[in-house]
């Protein structure tokens, strides 16, 4: 038997048959066509018609079918041994230094209000602190929040894990590692200052998965949205296009991916009940951050408030951590108005530089990421009124100490209101987002504030 990788043989193998009549020489051919299989058969007697007609239609057909079989097995042993090859190179190069877990494990800062007074504050600016108090931040709120001595987790493990999460973060404007650090400082805040109540709500392992989904919950997030991954056909919709949320699931999996790293596995001292729930849960937090998600749930979540949150219906554990995962992913709208104009810089520039590739697609952006179109205040106006707001207020019900940022979301929106009229009232003519984000209109603010009596 010979495999000859060309399909111009056909001519060769007729010659051989007339030439010998004791010799049937076949071409199965796979079905890809880039393969062939020559057979060669002899008989003592020549070949009838009959014999080749079998032989040609019965045989060559189960050959074929055969061979596609053993073609398939191989290249599939192949791949898997090319994803192999990419998962080793992938940890060696996602691999952090025993220096750099060292350090981290042997920091020197012994409570969180020594990074800032106000570190376990919901108003806390979290941007404030730079990328290497984040991570020495985040190795004391797994403390305080008793996690590391409920499930014996290694320091060095858990050093190890924090310095890979942040290293599989990307550098787009907003959704990078501060966004990260920002959303699970507010998952900390809320676990520990409605620590009584969150308790009665909230076992063990849900805190847990909600805080490290509140930290990985846009892992490796390259500054692009869904709707734009399917628009462009990139790898991530190949792959997750058919689930939804394809950048939710990719958070996910690559979560998944440092958790499986040996020096990275903090649930490693769980049981296997234990680790599976973990997971599970795991996933759905970070699945329940895509917006669309969100705004599917939200019915089942209000209605959820009205019956009154009930600690023994498990499907109210669910929705709870979906609306608090949400709610720590906004929570920049609830801080200040300059932090909230800061974070919209970031976020539409994102916005912008996806909506120019867009229309080099070919397409029409939305108005929100169309930097020719986009007017900042009503944009931000809407989605207080259709997502923060709402987030924040079912929030305040089921954890009344959020009540407060209902004021600070209030008074953001009267600030952009105020910017909004000025502008169709030909106060701010000349206003364009630049001026804006450059805070040429921050005296106005400021006058207004003080005029209309607002604080925070």
């Amino acid at each position: 038997m010979k495999i000859l990788t060309t399909n111009s043989i056909d001519s060769i193998i007729q010659y051989i048959n007339q030439l010998d009549l004791n010799v049937y020489m076949i071409n199965v051919n796979l079905d890809d066509g880039n393969l062939s299989m020559i057979i060669e058969l002899h008989k003592m007697n020549q070949f009838s018609k009959y014999d080749k007609y079998l032989l040609t239609n019965y045989i060559t057909s189960f050959l074929s079918i055969v061979m596609s079989h053993v073609y398939v097995t191989n290249e599939l042993y192949v791949m898997w041994n090319k994803n192999e090859l990419n998962t080793e190179l992938v940890a060696y190069h996602m691999k952090i230094s025993d220096d750099e877990v060292n350090q981290l494990v042997n920091h020197k800062v012994t409570n969180l209000t020594d990074l800032h007074p106000n570190f376990n504050e919901i108003s806390f600016l979290t941007r404030s602190i730079n990328e290497h108090n984040s991570t020495i931040a985040i190795m004391i709120m797994f403390d305080q929040l008793g996690f590391i001595k409920h499930w014996n987790i290694q320091r060095s493990t858990l050093a190890c894990f924090i310095l890979t999460v942040k290293k599989n973060y990307r550098t787009p404007t907003y959704h990078n590692w501060t966004h990260a650090f920002t959303v699970g400082h507010m998952a900390y805040v809320a676990l520990n200052i409605e620590s009584t109540l969150i308790n009665q709500y909230l076992d063990k392992i849900e805190q847990l998965t909600l805080f490290v989904g509140a930290l990985c919950h846009d892992i490796d997030h390259r500054g692009f949205n869904n709707n734009y991954q399917t628009l462009i056909h990139s790898p991530l919709a190949s792959i997750y296009g058919y689930k939804g949320s394809i950048l939710e699931h990719h958070h996910v999996d690559q979560t998944m991916r440092i958790l499986n790293l040996t020096d990275c596995n903090i649930f490693s001292q769980m049981s296997n009940v234990e680790y599976k729930r973990c997971i599970t849960l795991l996933k759905q937090i970070i699945l329940a951050t895509d917006l669309y998600q969100h705004i599917t749930i939200m019915p089942e979540i209000i209605q959820m408030t009205n019956d009154v949150y009930n600690p023994c219906n498990q499907r109210h554990h669910e929705l709870l951590l979906c609306i608090l995962v949400t709610g720590c992913d906004l929570n920049d709208q609830c801080k200040n108005w300059y932090n909230t104009r800061d974070t919209a810089k970031l976020i539409y520039h994102e916005f912008f530089n996806q909506g120019d590739l867009e229309k080099v697609y070919g397409t029409t952006p939305l108005p929100s990421l169309d930097r020719n179109k986009a007017f900042i205040p009503e944009l931000q106006i809407h989605f207080l009124d259709s997502i923060v707001q709402p987030c924040f207020k079912t929030l305040s019900i089921i954890l009344p100490k959020f009540q407060s940022t209902l004021n600070t979301i209030q008074v953001n929106k009267q600030i952009w209101q105020m910017l909004s009229d000025e502008f169709h009232g030909n106060t701010l003519m000349n206003y364009t987002n630049e001026c804006l984000f450059e805070k040429i209109y921050d005296k106005l603010v400021e006058d207004y504030m003080i005029t209309n009596n607002l604080s925070y």
